[in-house]
């Protein structure tokens, strides 16, 4: 059986996004540039006659709205899976305000806020990563968040989970090559 060629992509733009507001798990919609964005990517992928055999999304409004405007946009018209371990970090108290008062945080805010250690959040993303493999069948696109994107990368580079922050953010709606985690488990990483 053929591996499955996995691409990710990051949300169109979100409201909190264009806010500087940390959105975490709040489900929180695309903003009209975002819905562009995510057209504007399916218009490219059906002018290169990309196709997708599955496309996996988080159940994350702003991930879902994306996924279902590039499946319009390439006529993919199987059922979109949703996957509530795609969502993104949770950070308790910390969602709904500013997003640099959550990266400047330490753990013990974070915890005290309620919000999901990174250590749990890796637990997830590498969760979430099997999950996808199970789903995934020929081209597979993931369409999730950036926080995951950061983790997967974090993780494969072999760094501790608080290193994330580190990574520099993915670009909205952007077709990304997937960062498989199940080559750290079978030693290719």
């Amino acid at each position: 059986m053929t591996e499955p060629k996995i691409y990710f992509v990051r949300h169109g733009e979100s409201e909190t996004n264009a806010t500087g507001i940390l959105a975490g798990q709040r489900d929180v919609a695309l903003t009209k540039k975002g819905i562009e964005q995510a057209r504007e990517l399916g218009s490219k992928l059906k002018a290169e006659h990309f196709h997708a055999d599955t496309i996996i999304a988080s159940d994350l409004k702003r991930a879902h709205e994306t996924a279902e405007i590039i499946a319009e946009a390439i006529g993919y018209d199987n059922r979109i899976v949703t996957l509530s371990e795609l969502r993104e970090s949770y950070a308790g108290d910390f969602e709904g305000r500013p997003y640099v008062e959550y990266r400047d945080a330490d753990r013990d805010e974070i915890a005290a806020a309620g919000g999901e250690s990174r250590e749990a959040f890796a637990e997830r993303v590498i969760k979430a990563d099997e999950l996808v493999h199970t789903y995934a069948r020929g081209i597979t696109i993931v369409i999730a968040h950036d926080g995951v994107h950061r983790m997967m990368k974090t993780l494969i580079a072999g760094k501790p989970p608080q290193s994330m922050e580190l990574i520099s953010p993915s670009p909205n709606a952007t077709l990304l090559e997937y960062p498989a985690l199940t080559k750290i488990a079978e030693g290719i990483v």
